[in-house]
């Protein structure tokens, strides 16, 4: 930790088992999502380090908060997977609104992973809504979806969308009664 610290504070480096201070010339680019200023209060991040990495801070939103750039990195994956795997995919537009309308938890990772996934097991050259994974078919329809091959009968099926509906109508209101 120490030898980092050096490298950093007087961008000079000292071989293993050596004695001269050999200069260099680097810039270091860290990146986190946590929140390191927390951290260094919590005394679990290193203070000095700390100040010694955040000389240029540069904050980039969650790609929820960035929905603009969320088509252009589609395409931009798309392009690239169908090269990698030779295909040629293309995503319908209803599919195309689910995908800018999902939220990525996962940031860009989870959205380049999703457009891989689709680019792989999808057998048709149109990406179809029934192509998509299921966590982004239930948040875009803000009920959780229903395997009915998981039900032995109809009432089944029709008890469980029920009970998905009234847990959804219980979230969004403030007492029983406006339930």
């Amino acid at each position: 930790r120490t030898k980092l610290l050096r490298v950093l504070q007087e961008q000079e480096v000292v071989r293993v088992g050596g004695k001269e201070e050999i200069p260099v010339d680097i810039r270091i680019v860290a990146a986190t999502n946590r929140d390191l200023e927390k951290m260094v209060e919590d005394k679990t991040f290193r203070e000095d380090l700390y100040y010694r990495l955040n000389v240029v801070p540069i904050q980039i939103l969650p790609l929820k908060e960035r929905s603009k750039d969320i088509k252009p990195l589609i395409e931009h994956c798309l392009h690239r997977f169908n090269k990698k795997y030779n295909r040629n995919k293309q995503i319908e537009p209803p599919v195309l609104r689910s995908l800018i309308d999902y939220d990525w938890p996962g940031n860009v990772r989870e959205l380049e992973n999703i457009i891989e996934y689709l680019v792989v097991t999808t057998d048709s050259d149109k990406i179809a809504k029934e192509d998509l994974p299921i966590k982004i078919l239930e948040q875009n329809s803000n009920l959780p979806i229903v395997k009915i091959d998981s039900f032995e009968s109809m009432n089944e099926v029709m008890e469980q969308v029920e009970k998905n509906l009234l847990l959804e109508v219980m979230k969004k209101s403030k007492s029983i009664e406006e339930m």
